[in-house]
């Protein structure tokens, strides 16, 4: 009786929950994540390995997550999810926690998925125009527009904005680039995107190594190779700043 009473408040809450073994195949989702995640639909969930929702590319990254989750318990890791529905994107923050039995034992996963669209959605282009961030053990949204640059360093995605502000994202470079370059946001490096409205000029040091100046006199410097000096120049006919 008091499993089933549980189940049920499980169901009717407004969050999409869904809950792993040790393996980490899915073994129950409720009634938000099937309609949200899986259009009501089980065999597209049940039974199946979470890598499986996730590109070859980033399962090295998701599977980081899930390590820090048994590590930290039951202060498991957040982080942002974009789904691409025929409506556009959804967004989600996502909390994964480690599932504990009645001796302690590890005995698998629940990952808690929270709506956040109508926060970084714009209602009338349905594009998104803000990103979740970390900030200390807080998550914050952040408006692409005053995204200065990203870089990415020691396996974190580093974002600097125009107020001096320094934020890390489990974005990849290949997410925020992919769905934000008609917005300014354009790859100088295979490690660093910069927002094209912030730049300053280019310097070039004794070595030939071209870095980018912007006009916000603490962001970091940032190298540009080559090829995308060249993209670059042509972007800016009559110069910089």
């Amino acid at each position: 009786m008091e499993n089933e009473k549980s189940e049920e408040l499980i169901k009717n809450l407004d969050i999409a929950f869904v809950i792993m073994d040790k393996y980490k195949k899915i073994v129950y989702a409720n009634n938000i994540a099937r309609k949200k995640l899986f259009h009501n639909n089980p065999d597209l969930f049940y039974e199946k390995d979470v890598k499986n929702f996730h590109s070859r590319r980033a399962r090295k990254k998701i599977q980081r997550i899930y390590s820090l989750a048994r590590k930290g318990r039951f202060k498991g890791p957040l982080f942002v999810k974009l789904i691409d529905t025929s409506k556009g994107t959804t967004v989600y923050l996502v909390k994964i926690s480690e599932l504990i039995d009645k001796n302690g034992g590890f005995s698998g996963f629940v990952a808690a998925f929270f709506d956040v669209t109508s926060l970084t959605v714009n209602k009338l282009t349905n594009e998104i125009n803000k990103i979740p961030v970390k900030s200390g053990n807080r998550i914050i949204f952040i408006d692409i527009d005053k995204i200065v640059n990203i870089r990415a360093e020691k396996g974190k995605v580093c974002i600097f904005d125009k107020d001096g502000r320094e934020f890390v994202s489990n974005l990849s470079l290949e997410e925020i680039e992919k769905r934000f370059e008609d917005k300014g946001i354009f790859r100088v490096h295979r490690c660093c995107l910069v927002n094209l409205k912030y730049i300053k000029s280019i310097i070039t040091d004794k070595k030939c190594h071209h870095m980018i100046k912007f006009v916000i006199d603490s962001a970091p410097l940032i190298p540009i190779s080559r090829r995308k000096y060249l993209k670059l120049k042509k972007l800016f006919p009559f110069g910089f700043r």
